[in-house]
């Protein structure tokens, strides 16, 4: 299965009842639910996607942004801010 960057992480946070959230800046590609997403050594299944609205202060950045809800705990993806996440399509 090949990977392609899908995006740089641009913020980790929990949303009850919905799970883990993973916003994406400088996007590439068209993604799906059942799609692999892989941060450093984390690979989740994208279980929904999701729209982001960081408020009119900050609508530039919102026009840029898509967020995943994956299968990763929060903690665990605190730290990757910054780094590259990387897509595998689902066949």
């Amino acid at each position: 299965m090949t990977e392609e960057i899908a995006g740089i992480l641009d913020d980790v946070f929990e949303i009850s009842g919905r799970g883990t959230i993973i916003a994406l800046r400088e996007i590439s590609g068209i993604f799906s639910v059942g799609d692999e997403i892989k941060i450093g050594s984390h690979i989740s299944k994208i279980l929904g996607v999701e729209m982001i609205n960081y408020g009119s202060r900050e609508l530039e950045k919102s026009m840029n942004s898509i967020a995943f809800i994956v299968k990763i705990p929060k903690a665990e993806l605190v730290d990757k801010i910054g780094q590259n996440v990387y897509l595998r399509k689902a066949l």
